[in-house]
C-alpha cells in the first residue's frame, strides 16, 4: 500500500471517529471541503479494500469459506 493511501485510510478513520461534518474536518486538516471528500472517499475505498483482503485472508488460513458478494 502507498503511503498517500494509508494516509488516507487513516484520516477517513479519525473523520468517521472523531468529525460530525465535514466542514470541520477541513477546518481542522486547514484543507478545502472538497479535499476533504476527496481524502474521506479513497479513505473509505482503501479501508473497504483492506477488510476485504484480511477477510479473504483469514478465511484462507482457516481453511473456510467466505462469501465475497
Amino acid at each position: 500500500m502507498s503511503k498517500y493511501l494509508e494516509k488516507c485510510e487513516v484520516m477517513y478513520l479519525d473523520y468517521c471517529n472523531n468529525f460530525l461534518t465535514t466542514s470541520y474536518f477541513a477546518e481542522y486538516y486547514k484543507i478545502s471541503e472538497r479535499t476533504a471528500r476527496y481524502i474521506i472517499e479513497v479513505g473509505r475505498i482503501e479501508h473497504s479494500n483492506n477488510t476485504t483482503i484480511n477477510t479473504v485472508y483469514d478465511s484462507v488460513m482457516s481453511n473456510t469459506e467466505v462469501d465475497l458478494t
